[in-house]
């Protein structure tokens, strides 16, 4: 439903379509630094509160032509918004909105470095307050998503054979075990890629471990016949 799905585009949660982001922000050296959607949206709607409050308060008389540079991009996004809530929720579809967002965001945060330099420190207060409350408001999970694990493992397999580095895939498989133990999926993959790398014996267990764990699991039967 449209309004399902407009949730979800205001959603905390970095949701997949045909990648899976969240589980890879979590290990990114680069991405878990990057500013969240949620960052991005409360500096947008306090940039937003910002001019609105100049204008109020007339401390600011906007140009005819930056009126319609505004309101041109609000139309963006609406019309954007609006659009992807018809179709399909997905992370990488809001991705086009924070550029705009930000730029917004600058404003607003500009503004209140402008009033620190002024001296207006109990206002910039209460603007920081807004801010924290409004931050807090866009970090609600108003409806439930559970990314999917088992597909992000498997693309990280199929990524690292594709790429020819067996090795780093067993590595990061490896690893990820260490801190999930009883993640019956990621055994499987690893029990490919020692296939992979001709290991035989270290497949086969890695494989046992995935049944072990997972009785049901639909392909580690299949390759664990390859031994027998």
């Amino acid at each position: 439903k449209p309004t399902k799905r407009f949730l979800y585009l205001l959603s905390p949660t970095e949701m997949d379509e045909n990648k899976v982001l969240f589980y890879e922000i979590k290990i990114s050296n680069i991405l878990k630094y990057l500013p969240s959607f949620k960052f991005a949206i409360t500096l947008f709607t306090l940039g937003v509160f910002t001019l609105i409050h100049q204008i109020l308060k007339k401390e600011l008389i906007v140009p005819s032509k930056l009126i319609s540079n505004i309101g041109f991009l609000i139309f963006f996004l609406v019309i954007y918004s609006g659009i992807f809530s018809l179709i399909i929720a997905g992370s990488r579809y809001r991705v086009p909105l924070i550029p705009i967002m930000l730029i917004f965001g600058g404003y607003g945060v500009s503004n209140l470095l402008t009033k620190i330099k002024n001296g207006k420190i109990k206002e910039v207060a209460n603007w920081v307050v807004l801010a924290v409350i409004l931050y807090l408001i866009f970090s609600i999970h108003i409806l439930p998503f559970t990314p999917d694990r088992s597909r992000w493992l498997d693309e990280r397999r199929r990524c690292y054979q594709t790429a020819n580095q067996i090795l780093k895939g067993i590595n990061f498989f490896e690893k990820w075990l260490t801190k999930n133990p009883s993640d019956a999926d990621a055994y499987y993959h690893l029990g490919v890629l020692y296939l992979d790398a001709k290991n035989f014996t270290k497949a086969e267990e890695r494989f046992l471990k995935c049944l072990e764990y997972n009785p049901s699991h639909k392909s580690a039967p299949y390759n664990l016949a390859i031994f027998y």
